[in-house]
């Protein structure tokens, strides 16, 4: 999510249309909360804690999207996307331990997931080319 804000906000800055942009970020905010009312509902009512005191607490999760975040705000079009696809793969990745800890299917996520991480491979050889 903090990668499609940072991509937002670029866009905005040099007059681009972000529409496509906004609504996957709505569409991950809409699933964080439908995962946030499943966690509740089956009983946890523990405090999210944000990026920054992820940090502090030594989350790796929070570390990876600080990594994340600061490559995205460099201009450079493929970083961008390798960066976009690295949170991806955070949500992902986070997607599939909540369902798997739900005792639900994740064959989806995790196909997904397995197509995601070699889109990434992709792009990084690109990159070093």
């Amino acid at each position: 999510m903090l990668v499609a804000e940072d991509i937002i906000r670029k866009q905005i800055n040099r007059d681009e249309d972000c529409t496509e942009v906004s609504l996957r970020l709505m569409a991950m905010r809409t699933t964080m909360l439908s995962l946030i009312g499943e966690r509740d509902s089956l009983g946890g009512s523990e405090r999210l804690l944000d990026l920054e005191e992820q940090l502090k607490a030594g989350i790796p999760g929070g570390q990876q999207e600080a990594q994340v975040r600061s490559v995205a705000v460099n201009d450079d079009p493929l970083a961008w996307k390798i960066a976009e696809l690295r949170g991806q793969l955070l949500e992902l990745g986070s997607a599939v331990r909540q369902l798997n800890k739900s005792g639900l299917d994740s064959a989806a996520a995790q196909l997904l997931l397995v197509r995601k991480r070699a889109e990434l491979e992709d792009l990084m050889k690109l990159a070093k080319s």
